[in-house]
């Protein structure tokens, strides 16, 4: 994975491959690869409907398409993160020596062992979203036999707008679905 660091870990969890990345800055980094079919698969880190929902310290900052593989990943470098010198290169322990990394209350050096857990748990949720993603597709695909595959894909969408609008606002909430909405009940009426 590394390109400007040394992969200092990398394994498979819940399915899902992770690795870790220290940096020659005195950081590390967690990455996990999002499989092909996946509903994250190419979705923008910053996009809370996709990957974005990772849980993960200081959340999802990494997600590109490398070498035919969607990756995404989280650093430890914010505040409160800092270096550890023992991965750091000599050019950035004579700059920074004096200057460990902005400290707080909860300070903490992320090690590899607590970088490799967070991969982990990074997976698992990948995984677990992919789980969930999977079931509601064979649910979809039972209950709607009656419609040709051009109707069934575009049901699909306009439910995954409908369900990805309440998730983003909340239940409870109205929210401007009613493109997708009308779409749907025009087509079920159709089909009935």
């Amino acid at each position: 994975m590394s390109e400007n660091g040394l992969n200092e870990r990398e394994g498979s969890h819940s399915g899902i491959k992770w690795w870790v990345v220290a940096l020659e800055m005195g950081y590390r980094c967690g990455y996990a690869i999002i499989p092909e079919g996946h509903p994250w698969h190419g979705k923008d880190c910053k996009d809370d409907l996709g990957c974005g929902q990772i849980a993960v310290h200081g959340g999802i900052t990494y997600s590109e398409d490398l070498n035919n593989e969607f990756v995404v990943g989280f650093d430890c470098a914010h505040f409160g993160d800092l270096r550890d010198f023992a991965i750091m290169s000599e050019d950035y322990k004579s700059t920074f020596r004096d200057f460990p990394g902005m400290s707080g209350a909860h300070s903490m050096t992320w090690g590899a062992d607590d970088v490799q857990r967070e991969c982990e748990c990074m997976c698992e949720q990948i995984a677990e979203a992919g789980r969930v993603h999977q079931k509601e597709k064979e649910l979809w695909n039972r209950r709607a036999p009656r419609f040709k595959p051009e109707e069934t894909q575009a049901m699909e969408e306009a439910i995954r707008t409908l369900l990805d609008q309440a998730r983003y606002y909340g239940p409870g909430t109205v929210q401007p679905g009613a493109k997708a909405a009308t779409v749907l009940r025009k087509m079920l009426k159709e089909a009935n």
